[in-house]
């Protein structure tokens, strides 16, 4: 039998050391526990209306690295009320079937700490997630470490084993959680059932290292923030970004969509990789900023790939792209008849750690190129770059390589204000193209 309830004060609440919750509530009054409740999780309430908080070990979680936990931590998410509430994940390892997944409800707040883990038990799923939400709305996961079977996977296909998958969610929250060693993706967010878009989504100093496929997988989504995530070494199954926004069908949409102070290091290919040629022919415009992007040591710091013909903007303010194995900044195919790039005050430090210091297109800080016919290659405008290679053998082969490989001209292509620092190899653009491109 479950325990009763009993309530706390919200001045005994706080007194209590421990956790501070970060939730978007105004805090409250009278909080409703059950026994058994480590005071710790309350931490941070205040005033506001009751609020059901359930231990999953009052449902017969263990958190011992061993038992299969997934049943009695969806049964504590599924005894929540209507009006939702709080599921409380204690220090422990829950081992969690993720081809079942945990599936959110509807105003339901997964707490966890610093020290909770979600291990996923092996399977051999294409399609996996430790935590779900799917057509739910305000839904919120703090804290916790999601830890995925990349190394104990008993399949060899797929590669969409996730360790947070959010579909056609509405307001969501999750913050400082981490997604280690997935099978494909740390976080994943895209279209749910009925193709509900995925709306007012926020990331908050998530980290996801070791990963498969991607850090983060952006698919679909309007008014989605992914603010402070720590993006590293992900590896084995492309496109091995950090972060990858790449819509799946015509239908998706990317609007309003604000990626703040990104931190990559490490990944097999881009830092931030962008490809958009799903949304060829749709009339949705796409809206994407970034800003403070700082990648190190990825193959590339930024990369926008890929055929697509789409209105809307990217905007890039204040990157600093560094030690990068190839580019710091690489765009292929881009039509100037799509949306447009914009870069404001970048700085690549260090290019082309390990590719030829011959190969004019991997080696050169900037890389803008086409070689698809029907491409008009242009749309990019470069504010105030500052290249910088001070190495005492410098590998930049140039600043920029801005070229149509066959030989059509290039159009709407801005470099305004470039400095150069160091001794780059080569000169600062390819002879042969001046004429087409704009320095200012």
């Amino acid at each position: 039998m479950l325990a009763k309830k009993i309530t706390i004060s919200a001045t005994v609440l706080k007194r209590v050391l421990g956790l501070s919750l970060v939730l978007s509530l105004q805090a409250v009054a009278l909080v409703t526990v059950d026994p058994g409740q480590p005071a710790n999780f309350l931490t941070g309430y205040g005033k506001a209306e009751a609020v059901t908080t359930l231990d999953v070990r009052n449902y017969g979680a263990k958190g011992n690295g061993v038992t299969n936990d997934t049943a009695a931590i969806q049964n504590a998410i599924n005894a929540l009320p209507t009006t939702g509430g709080i599921v409380v994940i204690p220090s422990g390892t829950y081992m969690v079937d993720a081809v079942k997944s945990l599936n959110l409800k509807n105003n339901t707040t997964i707490q966890m700490t610093p020290t909770t883990i979600l291990k996923v038990i092996p399977n051999s799923a294409d399609w996996s997630a430790a935590l779900t939400i799917k057509n739910v709305a305000s839904t919120k996961i703090y804290s916790g470490v999601l830890v995925g079977d990349r190394y104990t996977h008993l399949g060899t296909s797929g590669e969409h084993g996730m360790g947070v998958g959010i579909f056609g969610g509405n307001g969501v929250i999750v913050q400082g959680t981490t997604a280690n060693n997935m099978w494909g993706d740390g976080f994943y967010i895209g279209t749910g059932s009925n193709a509900t878009v995925s709306r007012n989504v926020q990331l908050i100093d998530v980290k996801a290292d070791n990963n498969r496929r991607q850090g983060i997988s952006l698919i679909s989504g309007n008014g989605v923030s992914i603010i402070r995530p720590r993006l590293t070494n992900t590896n084995g199954k492309a496109p091995s970004a950090g972060l990858d926004i790449e819509p799946s069908k015509i239908t998706d949409t990317l609007q309003n969509i604000s990626i703040v102070d990104p931190y990559t290091a490490g990944n097999a290919a881009a830092g931030i990789s962008i490809n958009l040629a799903k949304l060829t022919g749709s009339t949705v415009p796409v809206s994407i900023r970034i800003t403070n992007h700082v990648d190190d040591g990825s193959q590339r710091g930024f990369s926008a790939a890929g055929l697509s013909m789409v209105p809307g903007s990217l905007v890039i303010d204040n990157p600093i792209w560094k030690n990068n194995k190839l580019n710091g900044f690489l765009v292929t195919n881009h039509d100037y008849r799509t949306y447009s790039i914009t870069v404001n005050n970048p700085q690549v430090i260090n290019a082309n750690t390990e590719g030829s210091t011959t190969n004019l297109a991997t080696g050169s800080a900037f890389s803008i190129y086409n070689y698809t016919s029907g491409v008009l290659l242009g749309g990019v405008t470069i504010n105030n770059a500052k290249i910088t290679d001070l190495r005492s053998t410098p590998r930049t082969v140039h600043g920029f390589y801005v070229v149509d490989t066959l030989g059509k001209a290039i159009n709407k292509v801005s470099l305004v204000a470039p400095v150069i620092n160091g001794k780059i190899l080569r000169t600062m653009l390819k002879t042969s193209d001046i004429v087409n491109v704009k320095i200012k």
